[in-house]
């Protein structure tokens, strides 16, 4: 069997679709990613539904094919039935009717006391007389035994049309039972159709309930979506500005720092270069969670617009510590519109560059403000905002830019 015929195979392959498109589902606000599920399992039903009423059909005009059949069948045996019982009946008239000549002519022939050739030879009157009679004896002889061999044959037809019309009569109770089993798998088909219509209807219908719902709440998602967006700009602006300030402190340090060296007769230290490698700096922000999405844009799978996922998700059940991926000072900690409780950590300049974190979606935040070191809990995962369940929504700005975290982890 193809995969393409298989329903394990095909449902397998649907499941893997939809727990791809909850992933997909992340950020976006519940009640309409809950209804496009739904919308999904209900498209993803309605093949099988469509199949399983095919089948139905096939089987109702399958079972309606063998009850005509055994009904014809049931009529044929009843008319070869009723066929011997004619001829059975016809028999015994033969018979009855060949025993009452038995029985007329052995009368006879007590009255006249004997018709043997004897008593003809003996009562003759004359040769001519005896030559009658005689000839009277052997036609009566021969009726006789013709009377005789007729009713001995049809005693023996008698015996094989019983036998024959009970054969017959088995053949017409076996009919009879296959035509009452016809008519109840035809009415079990009948049933098993009308529920695999009444099945397919009722998809039918949740299917346009469930795509009215879907696009009812499209326009709202896409104003969640610019809120978000926006939201997302005003923090990048936020950390870029910082990063700005944080570029002409540093710089305005080493000036400092080279003018007390030159007053001091001493020369300065080069800057150290900016190293490229950038791995391994942070500690893993969710002890213990997988990533269940990767940086990168992607195709709306509702709206259809195409967004960057600024960050990577990752998951855990709900309530597990979030942790400072690095030292650093908050920003903000605070609700986040779209993306829930949210931390925003400045780290300062590492490797050259400005960089920051943020954490979204937290069920609950441990910390206000102030200074925090790597591996410091400052919340719990949890799925507030856009978000369809429980996991940690982690975004690293560099020079004030989403970057993929993965480079820094």
């Amino acid at each position: 069997m193809s995969g393409a015929d298989d329903p394990d195979a095909q449902k397998r392959s649907v499941d893997s679709a939809l727990s791809q498109l909850r992933e997909d589902l992340h950020d976006t606000e519940a009640g309409l990613a809950a209804a496009y599920l739904a919308l999904k399992e209900t498209e993803a039903r309605i093949p099988g539904a469509q199949a399983a009423l095919t089948a139905a059909e096939g089987q109702l005009a399958a079972a309606q094919a063998a009850d005509a059949q055994a009904a014809a069948d049931l009529k044929l045996a009843q008319a070869n039935e009723k066929k011997a019982e004619d001829q059975l009946a016809a028999t015994s008239d033969q018979i009855v009717a060949g025993r009452g000549r038995v029985a007329a002519f052995a009368g006879q022939v007590y009255m006249e006391q004997g018709m043997g050739s004897l008593n003809a030879a003996v009562d003759a009157d004359s040769p001519q007389q005896l030559a009658d009679r005689l000839a009277l004896v052997g036609a009566v002889m021969d009726t006789q035994h013709s009377t005789l061999s007729k009713l001995a044959t049809a005693k023996a037809s008698q015996v094989a049309q019983e036998a024959h019309l009970t054969a017959l009569r088995g053949d017409s109770e076996e009919a009879k039972a296959k035509a009452e089993d016809a008519v109840k798998a035809t009415a079990a088909a009948k049933a098993a159709a009308a529920q695999a219509k009444a099945d397919i209807d009722n998809l039918a219908a949740d299917q346009r309930t469930q795509a009215a719902a879907v696009q009812a709440q499209v326009d709202a998602e896409k104003e969640r979506e610019a809120q978000m967006q926006a939201e997302s700009d005003r923090l990048a602006e936020v950390i870029r500005q910082r990063a700005e300030e944080a570029r002409r402190a540093e710089e305005a340090r080493r000036a400092a720092e080279a003018a007390a060296a030159a007053a001091a007769g001493r020369a300065t230290a080069a800057p150290a270069p900016r190293s490229q490698s950038t791995g391994g700096l942070f500690g893993w922000p969710l002890p213990g969670g997988v990533v269940t999405s990767e940086f990168g844009y992607r195709i709306h799978p509702i709206t259809g617009t195409r967004r960057l996922h600024a960050g990577i998700d990752i998951a855990t059940p709900c309530g597990q510590p979030i942790v400072a991926a690095l030292d650093g000072e908050i920003i903000s900690a605070g609700w986040g519109g779209g993306y829930g409780n949210r931390v925003v950590i400045d780290h300062g300049i590492q490797r050259g560059v400005p960089v920051a974190t943020s954490y979204n979606h937290m069920q609950r935040i441990a910390v206000s403000g102030g200074r925090v070191t790597r591996g410091q809990v400052i919340g719990y995962e949890g799925t507030t905002g856009f978000s369809t369940g429980c996991h940690l929504h982690f975004e690293t700005y560099v020079n004030g830019d989403p970057v993929n975290p993965r480079g820094w982890l």
